[in-house]
């Protein structure tokens, strides 16, 4: 039995735990008592607890263990006997719960409490146990304070750098500890570890937070080694344009996707609110001072090329780095001659705006890119681009002389379908009733074929060359298609928008976009639309060249570099390795994600899904908290604002990327987009 072992420096629960641990270990009565006495000279019950984690149920490995900590807790009571004379133990006891209830983690207390007692006297800790605080900054704040009241005014002077320096080791120590842990998960998620980076970024993280403001600029070299210094300037002049320093998990991404194998790309997981625009920014610096090469960011979407370029250049100036984007104005016609952006080392855009361009200066040999390299590329949003958008390709279509001739032949498509919609069939079966009052069914396109054939023979024959009469044979099948899909399957704020008597095209299936007035469907799908909603009737147009997704991503072979949100399942990361050549790297979060996600709801009707989304949001809005309502189409956001609004809910609306939110959004915000 342990009867006897009760710690006065222990609480009573602590006691408890220390019992119940000491006999789960199986130790013979001897074993105990030997453990009992050792335990009665450590103070810390947390240091037990600890002490008792690190074994594996061996005596003589705990004996070591306890002994180590004995020795180290007489270092540090010899240390404070020497300095500051004896503490009084109630009252450190009383300041270790205080810390205990204020801070939010136990490690965090605990450090806080040993450099309390390594840096501060007796009379400055009882009065410091009549304040409140709640944070390390607080505390540390309130103790300075504490020390100002107590010192004659001749030594506050004098003792002002040493509390400057007593509250960076803290600051040290804590940092420290996060880096550690930081490449602890590091390892658990990629199962691989880099001891030279952990010591290099401790040191870093030490310098930056010893140094003086006017620090040092060191001058790039022109390798592909990152040296220290090299990284301790980029930090110092974060902080000069930022007001703050990158953090250690943003600094060990961009050190990471710039390490990359110099056989292949590689993608980066970086969680969402890591600060993936200033990941992006320092990689590029580097890149263009260390290896002397162009780059090029490529977004998801053209609103954050502009405003990323816009608000970056004074940064990117500091190092000696031009930046611009290539996301042109709608119905801007592209002349012959460089664009003023390809003069820049950075240049922003979206895979859109690359690919025409590529286009332009390739293919129709405008001269569009001038004489810039093509170097490193570097994806924000992975996801979106390489695995939703691999199947988007970019056209480059002018409009052929003697098209405008053909929209009359899409004219007579249009109408005969719509005069037969009344004798449609479910499965698009047209029914009809020969001389002899037969009934039968013949499947629509063949029927709008066969009725077109006729029609261009009585009505068109003379007043359309022979050549194109080739040309609508070729073509008629895909632009009926085409128009059943404008008539039947494509619906407006769904799949298009019409704005100022335009059609434009809405990403439906992927990000929800609403592209460009200049973005058209082909084969005759666009000029369908325009019937449809009786809008002025484009030509035709012959796309002469086009370009993928994945042939842009390609052509920059093992200078790909990017960054996600999530890089998906095992079979994903496979299929983008083969198609790329890219390898992977996780970053584990800065700090503990709080995300919860609550479990779907599933309804019947549109009423019971309107009704839950008012409980929601109501849920939220007591609780002081900001709400964003997703959804797949423009119809879904304007029914759900309506709806919201007989209860007086008001609600901001978000369905185009050109759109600006002009309100600070807080507490009750409410916007619903797509």
């Amino acid at each position: 039995m342990l009867q006897s072992m009760q710690n006065s420096n222990w609480s009573a629960n602590d006691n408890k735990i220390i019992q119940m641990l000491t006999t789960q270990l199986g130790l013979t009565q001897i074993q105990k008592s030997i453990i009992v006495t050792q335990l009665q000279k450590i103070k810390s019950a947390e240091k037990v607890i600890d002490c008792f984690m690190k074994q594996n149920k061996d005596f003589q490995e705990l004996q070591e263990i306890i002994q180590q900590e004995i020795t180290n807790q007489m270092k540090v009571q010899n240390q404070n006997n020497r300095q500051k004379g004896q503490w009084n133990q109630y009252e450190l006891i009383k300041l270790k719960n205080k810390l205990s209830k204020s801070m939010k983690s136990i490690e965090e207390s605990d450090c806080l409490f040993q450099y309390i007692q390594q840096n501060y006297d007796q009379e400055i800790l009882n009065k410091i146990l009549y304040y409140e605080f709640k944070t390390v900054k607080e505390f540390l704040q309130q103790i300075q304070r504490v020390g100002e009241i107590s010192r004659p005014n001749s030594q506050i002077q004098f003792n002002e750098n040493q509390q400057i320096k007593k509250k960076q080791g803290y600051s040290i120590c804590q940092e420290n500890k996060q880096i550690q842990d930081l490449f602890l998960e590091f390892y658990s998620l990629n199962n691989r570890n880099n001891k030279q980076i952990e010591k290099q970024l401790i040191q870093l993280y030490n310098s930056l937070e010893n140094q003086q403001q006017n620090s040092q600029i060191y001058d790039f070299k022109i390798c592909p080694q990152l040296e220290y210094e090299e990284l301790l300037n980029l930090c110092n002049l974060v902080k000069q344009h930022f007001s703050y320093y990158p953090r250690p998990v943003q600094l060990l991404s961009v050190i990471e996707l710039y390490n990359h194998d110099d056989k292949q790309g590689r993608l980066s997981e970086i969680y969402t609110g890591e600060g993936k625009t200033l990941i992006v920014a320092m990689l590029a610096i580097l890149l263009c001072k260390k290896r002397k090469l162009n780059v090029d960011i490529v977004t998801s979407s053209p609103v954050l090329a502009i405003r990323d370029a816009k608000e970056l250049a004074s940064f990117y100036e500091s190092f000696s780095i031009s930046v611009a984007h290539n996301i042109s104005e709608p119905n801007t016609e592209q002349n012959e001659g460089m664009l003023p952006c390809y003069k820049s080392q950075v240049i922003y855009g979206d895979p859109h705006s690359f690919q025409a361009d590529i286009l332009r200066h390739q293919y129709q040999e405008l001269g569009t890119m001038g004489n810039r390299k093509q170097g490193y590329i570097i994806v924000d949003e992975v996801d979106s681009m390489l695995i939703d958008g691999n199947r988007n390709k970019t056209l480059l279509s002018s409009p052929i002389p003697g098209m405008l001739d053909l929209t009359k032949v899409l004219r007579l498509i249009w109408d005969e379908i719509c005069k037969v919609e009344p004798n449609l069939s479910t499965d698009n079966k047209v029914m009809i009733v020969d001389g002899d009052n037969n009934y039968y069914s013949m499947d629509l396109v063949e029927y709008v074929e066969q009725t077109l054939e006729k029609q261009i023979k009585d009505a068109l024959e003379n007043q359309i060359p022979n050549f194109r009469l080739d040309y609508i044979k070729f073509m008629k099948k895909r632009w009926i298609e085409s128009a059943i899909q404008a008539k039947f399957l494509f619906h407006e704020k769904q799949h298009y928008l019409i704005d100022n008597n335009k059609v434009r095209i809405i990403d439906y299936l992927n990000t929800g976009v609403v592209q460009k007035e200049n973005t058209q469907w082909q084969n005759g799908l666009h000029q369908f639309i325009q019937f449809k909603h009786n809008l002025s009737i484009s030509s035709l147009r012959i796309s002469t060249n086009f370009m993928s997704n994945i042939s842009f991503f390609k052509s920059y072979k093992n200078q790909l570099l990017g960054l996600t949100g999530t890089l998906g399942s095992s079979v994903t990361q496979n299929l983008l390795a083969k198609k790329y050549n890219i390898d992977f790297v996780f970053i584990p979060p800065y700090k503990k994600r709080i995300l919860r996600e609550e479990p779907g709801i599933a309804v019947f009707g549109e009423n019971e899904w309107f009704e839950e989304i008012y409980k929601a949001v109501s849920y939220q809005i007591e609780k002081k908290r900001a709400v964003l309502i997703i959804n797949k189409t423009i119809n879904d956001v304007e029914k759900i604002q309506a709806y919201l609004t007989n209860f007086n809910f008001k609600s901001t609306t978000y369905v185009d990327n050109s759109q600006e939110i002009q309100k600070e959004i807080g507490p009750n915000t409410i916007i619903i987009a797509t």
